[in-house]
């Protein structure tokens, strides 16, 4: 298993299904394509990313981040997710990150997990046409009894990974995704039930690290001898 600490990722690790994801077409497909032939290294971040994020007071989070989770949070408790607690990072976030902030509930079945994250990311910052994302991004999910999760999600920025099944879903709205997943888990075999988020955070780490070991063997991260973890929000 890989040893914990900061990591910068590399675009040669990127796959050809994640270069055409994450490129968003065949202009950006291209760009990836060339980033990875010439071997390009991005930001830096701490993994495993479970260990660099955790529950925080509300206060901890901006004023922003709050104001665009809320609506959002407020969908959730009605559909039933009421369980729940702000995440913010526990160390310093990569570059283009400037404003993170999430939100996870559990249902009240105790078997569906509800992600929202405040995404603000500036790439290229201080170019004359830095690409700028700013929304909430929604993603549901439910573990299966040998440790796989099948997730739905709002959107396709995502990394393979064996152990995970994901849907993605043309709206972006929270209801959608909820509803998704409430019609995923009917086909459900016997899922996993918890009490409470940390009972499922605990039987979810296990995976967790298992991907990221994956992703660093492949060449996706790798070791930055020379950057030393930062402390984010307390």
């Amino acid at each position: 298993m890989f040893e914990p600490g900061v990591y910068r990722f590399q675009f040669r690790g990127l796959t050809l299904r994640e270069c055409w994801r994450f490129g968003g077409g065949m202009p950006g497909f291209l760009i990836a394509l060339v980033f990875k032939m010439i071997g390009k290294s991005g930001d830096t971040m701490f993994l495993p990313a479970c260990d660099s994020e955790g529950p925080c007071d509300p206060e901890t989070l901006s004023a922003e981040c709050r104001e665009h989770l809320a609506p959002h949070i407020g969908q959730l408790s009605d559909l039933g997710f009421r369980r729940g607690t702000y995440i913010a990072p526990k160390t310093a976030p990569p570059s283009s990150m400037k404003d993170p902030g999430a939100y996870r509930a559990l249902h009240d079945d105790g078997v569906r997990i509800m992600f929202l994250a405040h995404i603000h990311n500036v790439v290229g910052e201080g170019e004359e046409r830095p690409i700028v994302t700013h929304k909430v991004t929604a993603t549901g999910e439910f573990m299966l009894q040998d440790g796989g999760i099948l997730a739905v999600c709002d959107h396709d920025a995502f990394f393979d990974a064996p152990q995970l099944r994901r849907i993605v879903i043309s709206q972006t709205d929270v209801r959608s995704v909820a509803c998704r997943l409430e019609e995923e888990l009917s086909r459900a075999t016997d899922p996993k039930r918890f009490a409470e988020l940390r009972d499922y955070d605990h039987a979810n780490r296990e995976s967790e690290l298992e991907v990221w070991d994956a992703r660093i063997r492949r060449g996706l991260y790798r070791k930055d001898a020379e950057q030393k973890v930062s402390s984010g929000p307390d």
